[in-house]
């Protein structure tokens, strides 16, 4: 009889405890079919992020994003000046605003992480809009925010 179901008759057996379970109650795991209390199958621990680890990756990524900002505002003029170094250093901000984060999560992964980073650049981008640093309706600003972002993003995945 089921361990979990006593009316239910069986002849499979959890591959772990060796008690009897039903079609209903086994769990298929990749190492065979186990009862519910052995198979506790859960995330992985690169996949599971705290509230308090997403709270550090965003202040963390905010913090990254405003001083990018302060040297886009300086030096933003410059950079204007050969439309490559402007597009690398526009996907380079991407990408140190998703290093930032994943060092503060202790290199985490997951869509959190990866709302948490497009979240920063898209508010860094618009920033730099608001003060006239760069413009996002040109083509060097739609490539430069969609070059971040998968900088960014290509982080947690």
């Amino acid at each position: 009889m089921c361990l979990l179901h006593p009316g239910q008759e069986t002849k499979l057996r959890c591959s772990k405890c060796e008690r009897p379970i039903c079609a209903k109650c086994m769990v298929f795991t990749p190492i065979g079919s186990r009862c519910p209390d052995c198979a506790s199958v859960s995330r992985l621990p690169t996949y599971t992020l705290s509230l308090m680890g997403a709270a550090k990756a965003f202040g963390a990524g905010l913090g990254t994003g405003l001083v990018l900002v302060v040297l886009w505002v300086l030096i933003g003029w410059l950079l204007k000046l050969m439309f490559p170094i402007y597009l690398v250093s526009l996907a380079g901000s991407g990408y140190i605003i998703g290093e930032s984060i994943s060092l503060a999560s202790n290199r985490k992964r997951g869509h959190w992480l990866q709302g948490i980073s497009a979240l920063i650049v898209c508010f860094m981008f618009g920033l730099l809009d608001i003060i006239n640093v760069i413009s996002i309706t040109t083509i060097a600003g739609i490539l430069g925010l969609i070059l971040a972002l998968a900088l960014s993003l290509s982080r947690f995945r």
